[in-house]
């Protein structure tokens, strides 16, 4: 290694390049002839190198120290200490020498007491593993480790020059300036540059401090996001905070969990399981939908997992009332959108009902805090909140890649906080797929992290096989030229148009497309994949997911709200529930579009406007779902529709004069149209949206495109609106009756999935059952 101060100059040297030719392995160097690498070096630096420091890391640690290379330092003895044989030390002198300088060359003895060996390896070996083990730095820093124990010992005082420092020997008298010193692996936030920084992003980073510049004053500071060393000046210091606060965990290989992430249980094959077919009975006016129910509280289907006690509920119940606390919990870290939100809070309240002993902390931030205060959850679930480190959701849409940028770099620090305020000790953290710095926390602290994936599993093998995209010259990719070339070379997709990918691809989502390639760069260092689908919807991908990934993948089933169904409905502040359902109980058997085009990305207002006229000219009925244009909307329909604010969409879809669904093709409203058992007119808006609707309609072949291309300037016109919608709702024609007839099978298929014994109901068990064993650990 090879650590410099310059007196003047720059040298074309590298922090912790080596000064031998051979192999280095695991801090052992391997000798080889040093005279032809070190020769042209050292003369090109000779006379701008004030002093050279050369740790050779042989048996023991040994410290080289040349002196007097530069002739502003001929009041210095030139020496070289060392315990090599003669002949290495005369080929390192003839490297050195010059006519006007000699140098002296003083050996030492070798060691023959294994008292003194030892002690020697005290002095050197073991101080700077000391240094490691006391800051957990993990052995990957392990040369930054050296480095620092290096410039300590030099500015340390010692007997053999009587209680002084070597740094004031070798400058004329010079003391070093404690004052700088920091410690070691503590965090620090190192100020960003106006360049890498804009007005939405945070005028600092987190850092490890790793201690100081070689060829520049500053302090050494390694960034874990940007994955880089920065050298900095303007650098604020947590000395009392450790940034490993925790050992990490070792690096092993992808097949091999840690001691306590244990997270591979055997999952019984889906073609094992034969439950008894399901029978669907017909609709009533306000029929519940038709797959079963699942009780609150079922019973566990796999006989590996412990029994809970019935009274465990009321325990918990009572410890939240007197202020006790449970023995552990699950901690779930939704992404901050509404979509991702609800299908957290719905695969929670799953685990809520199976593990009424385990708390289970929901974290969102303050905004979405507020937004969900009004809604029930079950005991064991509390809501946490985190500052608004965030734009607010009101406003995300105006730029976001500057929202989705804030929640990858601006969400860590606040969730490690809560994290160390939580009085239950944290058994495992489920966190959305598109939030990496949670698998981050989750392996430095050895809590297991499960990541959730609240998309399609299709969605998700795109985003994993990133670079078969690149590799065929389909990213970057102009639409407009190649949008219909074929994409064939996907694992577990099927042959798709380049213009069926996510939107992200093309146009301007780069910024974001960055950010999810990163997140799923981070997906294999979890210890298990969560799919809110079902293993029979798409069978190929999943299959292709659980081969390729390194640990279990559960498809637990769709995270909609099916177990509440059988609940008194919520009023809406917004809007009376009794309003729609009374207006839907009118309404003739299966005669009903119900529209709804998602809570986030809106639709244009000339698009707005041709929808209505579209419905209207269609003379069908229709309940349509439409934030903040109500009063215009319902004008313009006229009497054959009725528009709302807001509804619950699960409900209204299973409601049995219900008998088509307008979606935008987000994932959760996809969902819980299978789960109804109702055909589709797909208009998909954008990201995931795109492949939903090729999903539907071409390979479920349950559903029309009203939108075939996705772009702002894309207008669907309302004539053409009025002649899909009255040809989709006509009931007696042939295509119609099979598409609804796939729809039906769908549906069963569906129930069969989450009922007892069914394909999700025994994925769920199994990563119960992980969890239980992590509570054992």
């Amino acid at each position: 290694m090879l650590k410099r101060e310059y007196s003047r100059g720059s040298l074309d040297l590298r922090p912790g390049e080596s000064l031998e030719r051979g192999n280095i392995k695991e801090g052992k160097v391997v000798k080889a002839t040093i005279k032809s690498v070190l020769r042209q070096k050292i003369k090109a630096i000779r006379d701008k190198l004030a002093i050279v420091f050369v740790h050779i890391d042989d048996e023991d640690m040994l410290l080289y120290t040349l002196k007097g290379l530069s002739s502003e330092y001929n009041g210095f003895k030139s020496a070289i200490h060392t315990r090599s044989e003669p002949l290495s030390l005369e080929e390192l002198h003839a490297l050195l020498s010059v006519e006007e300088q000699a140098i002296e060359a003083n050996h030492s003895l070798a060691c023959q007491d294994s008292h003194f060996s030892a002690m020697a390896a005290i002095n050197n070996q073991d101080r700077a593993n000391t240094l490691m083990a006391e800051t957990f730095v993990p052995r990957t820093f392990w040369a930054e480790v050296m480095l620092h124990f290096i410039y300590l010992i030099n500015r340390m005082p010692t007997k053999l020059l009587g209680n002084i420092c070597p740094y004031f020997v070798l400058f004329d008298g010079s003391l070093p300036t404690y004052s700088l010193f920091r410690i070691f692996g503590c965090v620090c936030y190192v100020h960003l540059s106006p360049h890498e920084r804009n007005k939405l992003s945070p005028k600092s980073v987190r850092c490890m401090y790793l201690g100081f510049g070689d060829s520049q004053k500053g302090y050494r500071c390694y960034d874990p996001h940007a994955r880089r060393i920065r050298i900095s000046r303007n650098v604020v210091f947590l000395e009392n905070v450790s940034f490993h606060a925790q050992p990490s965990p070792p690096l092993l290989a992808p097949s091999v969990a840690p001691s306590g992430l244990t997270w591979f249980p055997d999952i019984p094959p889906v073609s094992s399981v034969t439950p008894a077919p399901l029978q669907i009975p017909p609709c009533q006016e306000r029929a519940v939908p038709s797959p079963p129910i699942p009780p609150a509280a079922a019973t566990v289907a796999d006989p590996s997992i412990p029994e809970i006690p019935v009274d465990s509920a009321m325990k918990l119940k009572e410890d939240r009332i007197s202020g006790g606390t449970p023995g552990c919990q699950v901690v779930a870290m939704p992404y901050p959108g509404r979509g991702h939100i609800n299908a957290m809070m719905n695969v929670c309240k799953l685990l809520a009902s199976r593990l009424p002993h385990i708390l289970i902390t929901f974290v969102v931030t303050e905004e979405w805090l507020h937004f969900l205060g009004s809604e029930p959850t079950p005991l064991n679930i509390q809501l946490r909140s985190i500052p608004n480190v965030i734009p607010s959701e009101v406003v995300r849409g105006a730029d976001f890649p500057g929202f989705v940028e804030a929640t990858v770099t601006k969400m860590q620090d606040p969730f490690e906080r809560l994290l160390d305020q939580l009085e239950v000790p944290v058994t495992a953290i489920v966190a959305d797929t598109l939030l990496p710095w949670a698998v981050t926390i989750g392996n430095r602290r050895n809590i297991p992290v499960a990541s959730l994936w609240p998309m399609s599993p299709s969605v998700f093998s795109v985003y994993h096989h990133f670079e078969l995209l690149v590799q065929n010259r389909h990213f970057p990719a102009e639409l407009s030229e190649s949008g219909d070339e074929r994409v064939d070379y996907i694992p577990g997709i099927s042959n798709m148009r380049l213009s069926d990918l996510p939107t992200i691809f093309f146009q301007k989502g780069h910024r974001i497309l960055n950010r999810v390639v990163e997140a799923f760069s981070w997906v294999p260092k979890a210890q298990c994949l969560i799919l809110t689908s079902f293993y029979e919807l798409e069978t190929h991908v999943t299959d292709t997911l659980r081969a390729s990934l390194p640990f279990p993948v559960y498809p637990i089933g769709p995270a909609i709200p099916y177990s509440s169904l059988g609940d008194t409905p919520s009023i809406n502040t917004g809007h009376s529930a009794m309003d729609y359902f009374k207006w839907l109980d009118y309404q003739p058997r299966r005669s009903v579009l119900y529209v709804s085009l998602g809570s986030f990305l809106l639709v244009s207002s000339a698009q707005m406007d041709e929808i209505a006229a579209g419905l209207c000219g269609s003379g069908v009925r229709y309940l349509w779902v439409a934030r903040g244009e109500t009063s215009h909307l319902q004008e313009a329909c006229g009497e054959m529709g009725l528009v709302v604010p807001w509804c619950d969409q699960l409900r209204v879809l299973c409601h049995s004069s219900v008998g088509a669904f307008w979606t935008h093709c987000g994932w959760n409203s996809t969902l819980e149209g299978v789960f109804a058992g109702v055909p589709f007119l797909t208009f998909p808006i954008s990201v995931d949206q795109v492949p939903n609707s090729k999903l539907i309609v071409e390979e479920w072949k349950v559903g029309w495109r009203v939108k075939r291309e996705v772009g702002g300037e894309i207008l669907v016109k309302r004539e053409e609106i009025a002649g899909i919608v009255k040809r989709f709702m006509e009931l007696e024609g042939d295509e119609n009756k099979e598409m609804r007839r796939r729809a039906r099978e769908l549906q069963e298929t569906c129930g069969r999935a989450i009922e007892k014994g069914g394909s999700s109901e025994i994925n769920l068990d199994a990563f119960i059952k992980d969890v239980l064993h992590c509570l054992n650990q």
